[in-house]
């Protein structure tokens, strides 16, 4: 099984929008494979997908909707989990946390609510600049420990903290945190122009991620 994670947001507790976790848990990494390669050749493209390059983006929301047919294909290849993440401190220092124990715990809780038991299971973070050489060491030690369906099925977990956004599985979990902070914006704010959040609405409905809601005051105390 394989899973990726990536954020979207600024770490800062000064920046006012929110700061998202995104965790995809891809349910057949064969198929998903196939079905992610088949959908560029289909659309022509020649890079992986990637929220923040594929259209329609905020000032343009009529061009070409990528985006959607997308999403349209992760609904139906991956479980998508969502963590918003209330700022009262500037992330940075909670590194270890937000992306060990956090990430650890809601991956057990959601695979082993969705998942047939698997006796492997690869996690991929996209590339972080939070992370210290000695926090990724700390986090691929324990890693295991922090994961609630380890002390059960007892699976064989790699964690990968090198990755980078050019990666099909990471492009899962950057649309799943990209599109839920826009969709918290759109609740809050708004896009101008509003198109926009209708778009953002439409695929939040499609993708249905399954959102959380942490400060940086329960992140602290895990």
């Amino acid at each position: 099984m394989n899973i990726s994670v990536d954020e979207s947001g600024n770490q800062s507790v000064k920046d006012p929008y929110p700061f998202v976790i995104g965790i995809a848990i891809i349910k057949d990494t064969r198929r998903y494979e196939q079905g992610y390669k088949e959908l560029l050749n289909e659309l022509n493209l020649k890079k992986v997908f990637k929220y923040s390059n594929d259209s329609p983006k905020k000032d343009k929301p009529y061009d070409k909707n990528i985006k959607d047919q997308f999403i349209n294909f992760l609904s139906s290849n991956i479980i998508s989990v969502s963590v918003i993440i209330e700022k009262f401190e500037d992330i940075k220092n909670l590194a270890v946390n937000v992306y060990g124990k956090v990430v650890a715990h809601y991956i057990g809780k959601y695979v082993a609510e969705n998942i047939a038991y698997s006796d492997s299971i690869s996690v991929y973070y996209d590339r972080n600049p939070l992370l210290k050489a000695s926090d990724k060491q700390y986090i691929m030690n324990n890693f295991h420990n922090w994961l609630r369906i380890a002390k059960v099925l007892k699976p064989r977990v790699t964690v990968y903290l090198e990755g980078k956004d050019r990666d099909i599985w990471i492009s899962a979990s950057d649309y799943v945190a990209s599109l839920t902070r826009d969709y918290e914006i759109c609740s809050e704010n708004g896009f101008n122009p509003q198109k926009y959040c209708e778009l953002v609405n439409e695929w939040i409905d499609k993708l249905s991620p399954c959102i959380n809601f942490l400060t940086t005051i329960e992140i602290k105390n895990i």
